[in-house]
């Protein structure tokens, strides 16, 4: 995930907690991440940051929050400098 405003820029995310169903060797599984519209640095370990839903074979059964691994703290004006002028020239 990019937060624009955090030090590292780029934030790895992981679910909340573990997430259990039995489900058939043939079942399609796959998940969604939906993101926060509001989240900025700084952020503590944990915080959340959106939403994971979990699908099989198409359909919804579950949903567990999106959460930071580490502490991000938030950008000083050097960086975010440094940023504009590495995406003027990239």
């Amino acid at each position: 995930m990019y937060i624009g405003n955090s030090k590292s820029g780029n934030v790895r995310i992981y679910p909340s907690a573990d997430y259990n169903k039995m489900v058939k060797n043939d079942d399609s599984i796959w998940t969604k991440v939906v993101y926060s519209d509001s989240v900025k640095a700084p952020l503590k370990q944990g915080d959340k940051v959106g939403t994971i839903s979990i699908f099989v074979n198409d359909e919804e059964i579950g949903q567990v929050d999106a959460v930071v691994s580490e502490d991000i703290g938030k950008a000083n004006i050097f960086v975010i400098v440094l940023r504009l002028i590495k995406n003027i020239f990239s």
